[in-house]
This record gives C-alpha cells, sequence and structure tokens, in this order.
C-alpha cells in the first residue's frame, strides 16, 4: 500500500499479453474478503474464473501483503509459474504517505489541529506502522508460497529502471520484452504534496526509524534490498 502499486501495473499491463482479470479490477480483495466467511471450493473456482482466457491475466492488491493470513489461502490458487510481485517502498516515506493519502480521504482532523495529528499517528496509525514492517510479512508469505516465486522490488529502484524492471517481471511471466511510453504517468491514486507535513510530527520519525531498523536488516540480509535507496536508511 502506498508503495506505487498502481503506476508498476499500469506499466505492466502495457504488455499486449496481459492484463487485468476479467472485472478489469487491478485491487480484487478477494481472498483477504474469503477470511471472514471462510475458503471454499466455491469461492476458489469463482477465483479462478475471473482469469480465465487469453493472455497473462492478475491482480495487485496491496492489502494481501501486510494480511499474513492471506498467505496460506493465496497458496492454494498461486499456480507454480506465477510470479507474486512484491513492491517495497522506503517504510518512514510510505508510513507519511498513507497519512497523506487518509488525511485527503478525510479520515484525519484538519491540518491547524497538530496535538490531534500528532495523536492519531502514533495510535490510530498503527495499521500504517504495521504496514511496513515488510521482513515479517514477507516471513509468513515464504512460509506458505516458495521464496523463489516472491519478486521483490524496490519501488525507488523501479522509477530508476522502469524498462529494466518490466522486463524481469514480464521475464518471470514468460514473455518478451516490450518499449515501455507511459513511465511519466503520474497514479491518480497519488496522494504527493497533500496536507500536513508528517515529517514535523514530533519524534515520529526517530521512532519509525527505531520501528523499521531491524526490518530493514533483514531485508538486506534474505531478500536483498539496497539500503542506500532508503534515505532513512542508508548506512553512514
Amino acid at each position: 500500500m502506498r508503495s506505487g502499486t498502481t503506476w508498476l501495473t499500469n506499466l505492466l499491463l502495457e504488455h499486449p499479453k496481459v492484463r487485468l482479470g476479467s472485472n478489469e479490477r487491478k485491487e480484487l480483495h478477494f481472498l483477504t474478503r474469503a477470511l471472514g466467511h471462510g475458503w471454499t471450493n466455491e469461492l476458489r473456482d469463482r477465483y479462478f474464473r475471473l482469469f480465465d482466457g487469453r493472455g497473462c491475466p492478475g491482480e495487485f492488491t496491496p492489502a494481501y501483503l501486510r494480511c499474513i493470513w492471506t498467505a496460506p489461502i493465496a497458496a492454494t490458487v498461486i499456480r507454480p509459474t506465477t510470479p507474486v510481485i512484491v513492491l517495497l517502498r522506503d517504510p518512514i516515506l510510505r508510513f507519511e504517505s498513507e497519512m497523506r493519502f487518509a488525511q485527503k480521504k478525510g479520515n484525519i482532523p484538519p491540518i491547524e489541529q497538530s496535538q490531534r495529528l500528532a495523536h492519531w499517528s502514533r495510535t490510530a496509525g498503527s495499521s500504517a506502522q504495521w504496514s511496513g514492517m515488510y521482513a515479517s510479512q514477507l516471513e509468513a508469505w515464504a512460509a506458505h508460497i516458495p521464496p523463489q516465486q516472491l519478486h521483490v522490488i524496490q519501488y525507488e529502484r523501479a522509477v530508476e529502471e522502469p524498462q529494466a524492471t518490466a522486463d524481469r517481471l514480464w521475464e518471470a511471466m514468460g514473455l518478451d520484452s516490450v518499449p515501455l511510453e507511459r513511465v511519466d504517468e503520474r497514479s491518480g491514486t497519488s496522494a504527493a504534496g497533500y496536507g500536513w507535513d508528517w515529517s514535523l510530527v514530533p519524534d515520529l520519525q526517530a521512532a519509525l526509524e527505531t520501528l523499521y531498523a531491524p526490518e530493514v536488516e533483514r531485508l538486506e540480509r534474505r531478500w536483498g534490498i539496497d539500503r542506500e535507496l532508503w534515505p532513512h536508511f542508508r548506512q553512514a
């Protein structure tokens, strides 16, 4: 969530053989909704029917990663050749983006109420805090999905090298490269430049750095992320 998934999805869809499911929706939330009433063969068949037909259809629901109970369900529908794409962004910048997005939707009090904003970021913002715990979330998924199927992409690298990133993922789908044409298109879900500067909330950034530092170290060791691409976690 808030790591550029709409932008990356649009890039991948530039390939003539890549498409969304039959309902043309990027985010289905199908597997998480199944948690409320149980995963059945009927639901499994309904899910598969969304991806019948030509080419390489798929979905990109960011909530799946942070909902660890989704992983065992996903394991029942993901084929051995299906790439599972995980897009990660500097977790503090991702947190601030989620705060701006919530503010844009009217879920946060007006910016002049700074004390309430600070309180919101530390309490009601706990879901946003968990969303940046990438290493822990990936461990839960790797327990059910073969790690070689998990393609961990850093958003910052994808922005630097969009063609190489798309080529890598298309290759994982068994597709040849095609030249990208719309790499600079801004996502309609972007909250860049909106609302409160969350880095100004007292001690919030320091607390998030402490929270995420062990996660970043684990990501670097196991998943090969380049911490130098994340401004808050570059080594001195």
